[in-house]
């Protein structure tokens, strides 16, 4: 009895227990789903009170622990730009926010929830790419299926046709040594690219819509003109490799969104300093800086906590930071050609690092 009693008590209630949630589960999620594709999640600094901003974005109420932007700990201000997760509803500032997106982990700084998406929004948009354009008669449609390499280094070639953009198949793409002075927009079609070498051709910038090649991974812009880092990269989050040896560059604004870098090569450019960006990319491999004319590595190289091998060769570096020794994945580092540098005994005596 007390078991049938037991067994019958339980399954009306669960009847009634998810019949009355599931109503309102169903109900909520429908209402957070709406919101979630009506709402706004960022707002400018229009002169809006805080409140004010708060109800455009969807809160009817705003508290006393949300007037204040918890990453920087500033209270929010007329003229501040505001932006709010989508995945919690925490707001922030939106440079603030623009820092947390430039980790490796991206996280709400308050319930620890998946921003990625988010941090694609504070990204500048993409321009939409061009249409595709007409194929010459006497080119087949299919021509360019099913072919996954193309090697055209050495070719004096002076510029890419449009007709690039049906080249959707290409996943290693060599134009070395040739007379480039710009890429066309319709590169940015070949979605299937991982491996793009423009080394020795006289580039200056790259178009927006590089962005595109969400699957590239290795992209080599050695000896060509660039006096500024190419910010459109940004996009490219999948990029391992980047080499922008022999370039004119003197500062790297932007280099710290390639949050996936294990191999990057800034040699031969014009560096005065250390560039601080270079601090930010946790997932660094090899740094290779050699022949600036850098004076010192600050402390906070000790980020960098996978550094296996560091060149700094013919710098004009008086020392090295003693942090370096507590990079346990770093096993050599390059440092001829700075007269007088100064090596801090912790390293000397650090087994299984090479100094040379």
């Amino acid at each position: 009895m007390g078991k049938r009693h037991s067994k019958r008590h339980s399954k009306k209630h669960g009847k009634r227990h998810s019949k009355k949630h599931g109503k309102k589960q169903s109900k909520r999620h429908g209402k957070r789903h709406s919101k979630r594709h009506t709402k706004k999640n960022y707002i400018g600094g229009i002169g809006l009170t805080v409140a004010e901003k708060a109800r455009f974005l969807g809160d009817k109420t705003i508290d006393e622990k949300d007037k204040e932007c918890a990453i920087c700990t500033n209270t929010y201000q007329e003229t501040d730009d505001i932006f709010k997760i989508e995945f919690c509803g925490h707001m922030f500032h939106k440079q603030c926010l623009k820092k947390v997106c430039k980790s490796p982990f991206k996280r709400c700084p308050l319930c620890r929830g998946n921003i990625e998406q988010d941090c694609r929004e504070l990204l500048p948009p993409l321009p939409p790419l061009p249409p595709l354009p007409p194929l010459p008669e006497e080119v087949p449609s299919d021509a360019f299926r099913m072919r996954t390499e193309l090697n055209l280094r050495n070719n004096n070639i002076r510029e890419l046709p449009p007709i690039i953009a049906y080249q959707t198949d290409i996943m290693k793409y060599d134009l070395r040594m040739n007379f480039l002075t710009s890429l066309p927009p319709e590169i940015g079609y070949l979605a299937s690219l991982e491996l793009l070498y423009l080394e020795g051709n006289y580039l200056t910038s790259l178009p927006p819509e590089i962005g595109y090649l969400q699957n590239l991974e290795s992209l080599d812009l050695s000896k060509n003109k660039f006096t500024r880092f190419p910010k459109e990269l940004e996009w490219l989050r999948n990029l391992t490799d980047l080499n922008l040896s022999y370039n004119e560059l003197s500062s790297v604004d932007g280099l710290e969104n390639l949050v996936n870098l294990r191999d990057l090569n800034l040699a031969k450019n014009k560096f005065t300093s250390f560039p601080l960006d270079i601090v930010e990319l946790t997932n660094l491999e090899v740094l290779q800086l050699y022949g600036n004319e850098i004076d010192s590595i600050p402390a906070d190289i000790i980020n960098l906590v996978n550094l296996q091998y560091l060149n700094v060769k013919k710098n004009k570096l008086k020392s090295l930071p003693s942090e370096l020794a507590n990079i346990q994945s770093l096993t050599s580092i390059s440092i001829e050609g700075n007269v007088g540098i100064e090596i801090p005994s912790t390293l000397t005596k650090r087994k299984n690092l090479e100094i040379k």
